[in-house]
């Protein structure tokens, strides 16, 4: 087993085992790729009160921002200061509370933080955009795009009604409080299952409003958060993926989804829009409410829905292999370590 003061590379983070989510999908294959393409690492969820003596660079997650200027503190026994790069999942200026202005908050608490590193990881194009509109070179930005792993190729079967998920975590910014609360007042609405899987433990009040709305609502269920297996074990039981997010810095489940050969419907926010079938306007929506009306308009007219799980199924076949993408990225990341 490594030892922790031979490190080359020092991740801080949330340990990726603690809970199936995008984010945490994404760290632990991305420390695993490092060490399989021989980089020496090791991951803590606090700071280390002693340094390895080989490091090198230290990777911060963003849900740790807070804690980055103690990264003017450390030095290896040799008395350099390592690389430092963040690694954006998501920022709280990319979507604050109503009452808050997002660039204000973000030059004000997001930024002074930003500029203790020298480098950044983004999942996506959006994340690299949000960076760079706020003062950071192109040049000093990575994207690594999160990748599904290798899917045998299938398609779930049509089933009547049809079986609908949800992956999202009970939290505001998901928008599934606004999303129920539009489908519950829709009264002519087709049969539907509608299985929703994640985390209620985030933001216990919001989630437990969401929870009442779904009590209240016929063919909808709240199944806890997504099975120990992952989510592989989903894609082939449904036909439909719904994502009321109103916004996604990448979207692994609309990602997944897509490999899976599954139809996917989202709110326009963020890269969301990227993982939906192009020529649909009406599978993307500006926000969770009109999300529910599009959703129950497509299931009303079944031939519809037919057209579009034929289209995603075909789309599936034209996708890159993802270990094979996901395996060049890293190998060109590791050139620049």
């Amino acid at each position: 087993m490594l030892s922790f003061k031979e490190a080359y590379l020092l991740f801080l983070g949330p340990d990726p085992a603690s809970g199936i989510s995008g984010g945490n999908i994404f760290n632990q294959r991305f420390l695993k790729s490092l060490q399989e393409e021989g980089i020496t690492t090791v991951g803590l969820d606090d700071w280390p009160e002693i340094i390895p003596k080989n490091l090198k660079h230290i990777v911060v997650d963003s849900l740790y921002i807070s804690s980055a200027a103690q990264m003017q503190e450390i030095k290896t026994l040799k008395k350099r200061r390592p690389y430092r790069w963040f690694l954006l999942h998501h920022l709280h200026s990319m979507y604050p509370r109503k009452d808050i202005d997002s660039d204000e908050y973000f030059y004000k608490h997001e930024k002074p933080l930003l500029q203790h590193f020298n480098r950044f990881i983004v999942t996506s194009p959006y994340s690299k955009s949000y960076l760079e509109n706020r003062g950071f070179q192109k040049s000093k930005i990575e994207v690594l795009k999160p990748y599904p792993f290798s899917m045998e190729p299938f398609s779930s079967p049509e089933n009547k009604p049809p079986n609908v998920l949800i992956l999202s975590n009970l939290i505001s910014r998901k928008g599934i409080r606004p999303f129920l609360n539009r489908l519950t007042k829709i009264k002519a609405k087709p049969k539907f299952r509608l299985v929703i899987h994640g985390r209620k433990d985030i933001e216990p009040d919001y989630a437990e409003q969401c929870i009442s709305l779904i009590q209240k609502t016929p063919g909808v269920r709240y199944e806890g958060p997504i099975p120990p297996m992952g989510t592989s074990s989903l894609w082939s039981q449904y036909e439909l993926l719904l994502s009321p997010a109103y916004l996604e810095t990448f979207g692994m489940s609309l990602h997944e989804a897509k490999y899976a050969g599954i139809v996917r419907m989202a709110v326009n926010g963020g890269y969301a829009s990227n993982h939906i079938q192009k020529g649909y306007p009406d599978l993307l929506a500006e926000d969770p409410e009109e999300l529910a009306e599009n959703f129950v308009n497509l299931l009303s007219e079944p031939s519809r829905l037919s057209k579009y799980r034929k289209e995603a199924i075909r789309e599936q076949k034209t996708l890159p292999d993802p270990d094979t993408a996901w395996n060049e990225q890293i190998r060109e990341f590791v050139g620049k370590l």
